[in-house]
């Protein structure tokens, strides 16, 4: 996999501007093109503007050429986003992906909690975890309806029991 890697300093009152024309022009575009992956927009606000770096993916270097042509170290760059722009890069860089790390959602037998969680009408209780089983859902289920809470102890079938905004435990059942 290649990371296509695109920096511009977009101009303060033009940054929404140029996160739209991302969103509706170029990654629509992109999704038709075979061999590529996906795309990042990464922003940061700095003294002189909104700085954007772009990131995206392709399976090789051959896909990209169908994006960017011949010369695929050359920025591809429309003239309505250069009018949005104080300075950007003319030539992109590439880097070989050498390895990638995601977190992957639960399969779909862990959200047996969820389920037993989700009729309980204890306001605030909510029981979900990456490793449950059918005990631990049964016994989380059994929990949420007593008002019990997992106090940090793993009861919610976690390992490390995880709240659902921080993935820290804030003493509840769930995530």
């Amino acid at each position: 996999m290649i990371s296509r890697q695109w920096r511009g300093l977009a101009r303060p009152e033009r940054a929404r501007d140029y996160e739209e024309h991302l969103r509706t022009e170029t990654f629509p575009a992109l999704h038709r093109l075979s061999g590529f992956e996906g795309a990042s927009i990464l922003r940061r606000s700095v003294a002189d503007g909104v700085e954007f770096l772009i990131v995206t993916e392709w399976a090789s270097l051959e896909s990209i050429r169908a994006f960017a042509g011949a010369n695929v170290e050359t920025a591809v760059v429309p003239e309505n986003v250069i009018a949005m722009m104080i300075e950007y890069d003319r030539v992109v860089r590439h880097y070989e992906v050498v390895e990638r790390q995601q977190v992957r959602p639960a399969p779909q037998k862990f959200q047996l909690c969820l389920a037993a969680s989700a009729s309980s009408t204890t306001p605030g209780v909510t029981a979900s975890a990456p490793r449950a089983t059918p005990d631990v859902a049964a016994s989380a289920a059994r929990a949420a309806d007593a008002s019990e809470t997992c106090g940090g102890t793993g009861h919610c079938g976690s390992s490390r029991p995880r709240s659902r905004s921080s993935g820290i435990c804030d003493g509840q059942f769930g995530i």
